[in-house]
């Protein structure tokens, strides 16, 4: 385990834990461990299923653990691959085709074409995608003689190219990869607690009703992908923020969501504190932290800088 010590902007040179924590004790600086990252939220639901719900704690759950086909690439940049490996789309947008690559849900089962089709009828079945008809499969032999498993998205035709450019990635970038077998068995509990077996770079290792997450990366994530820096990332509920506040203070969370105006004001004259509006909530975190507000959260960019 790494260590850093803090004091008032100093950043001490990063030690074995029994050499820093002596150190941090001695000049009265925070500590916190820097392979693992807690994220304090407000108090959720007990019975909160991360599959259907826009709280906090949610979406930084589905943002670490959901497995997409493809995300949008930003304002300007280039649609990014999650789980496939090549995609091909038709001048009118109307035909996506995703050939599905090597990666791996946690467990190690590969993730199949029933996968995909299962997790996409969900969605459809759910509202979330609505500029998508339907989708296929089919198998390829390449010009190796290795068989090469494609889904196909058809997209609806009422709507013109642009639309589709626009809408097609972002809807499939909430639309979560699961996996279809322990989905089956999950039944009407899919999505709450540990209930959800997904292809992201994090999964859910623990959970206690209403007060905490526990997700680890993922083991199989770095078959194909780029390995995210924090091995555990802890989301924490919080009744009230002062208490988040000395949490963040003592070093036992590293950021947390407030409404709270007394607490933001404390934040202000806090020289080792940051804050970041986000839609619903401000963020508070440490300085040095590379951390997203939840909608917009990517778990794999979560990390001190150094």
């Amino acid at each position: 385990m790494k260590v850093v010590c803090i004091q008032k902007g100093l950043r001490l040179a990063i030690l074995v834990p029994v050499i820093a924590v002596f150190l941090c004790v001695l000049t009265g600086a925070s500590c916190y461990a820097v392979d693992t990252v807690t994220l304090g939220v407000p108090e959720f639901r007990e019975d909160l299923n991360v599959l259907n719900s826009q709280d906090p704690a949610a979406m930084y759950v589905f943002k670490a653990v959901a497995g997409r086909l493809i995300s949008p690439g930003g304002k300007s940049g280039p649609i990014k691959l999650g789980i496939i490996d090549s995609l091909k789309v038709g001048n009118d947008m109307l035909q996506w085709s995703m050939r599905i690559g090597t990666n791996r849900f946690p467990s190690g089962a590969a993730i199949l074409g029933p996968d995909v089709l299962f997790s996409l009828a969900r969605c459809l079945r759910n509202g979330k995608l609505p500029h998508i008809k339907g989708a296929s499969s089919e198998r390829k032999l390449n010009a190796t003689g290795v068989t090469e498993e494609w889904v196909i998205l058809h997209a609806q035709p009422d709507f013109d190219s642009k639309t589709l450019a626009q809408y097609v990635p972002s809807e499939l970038a909430n639309c979560p990869i699961l996996n279809k077998f322990t989905s089956e068995l999950f039944g009407e509990a899919l999505g709450w607690g540990t209930n959800l077996v997904s292809a992201g770079e994090y999964y859910i290792s623990d959970f206690r009703a209403g007060r905490e997450f526990i997700l680890d990366r993922s083991p199989t994530v770095a078959n194909s992908r780029v390995q995210p820096a924090i091995p555990r990332i802890t989301i924490r509920a919080f009744r009230e923020s002062g208490a988040a506040l000395e949490a963040l203070r003592v070093g036992t969370i590293d950021s947390f969501l407030t409404k709270d105006i007394e607490v933001l004001a404390k934040v202000e004259k806090d020289e080792t504190l940051l804050l970041k509006q986000c839609s619903s909530y401000t963020q508070v975190f440490r300085k040095g932290l590379s951390l997203e507000c939840p909608e917009s959260f990517t778990a794999s960019e979560t990390k001190y800088l150094s």
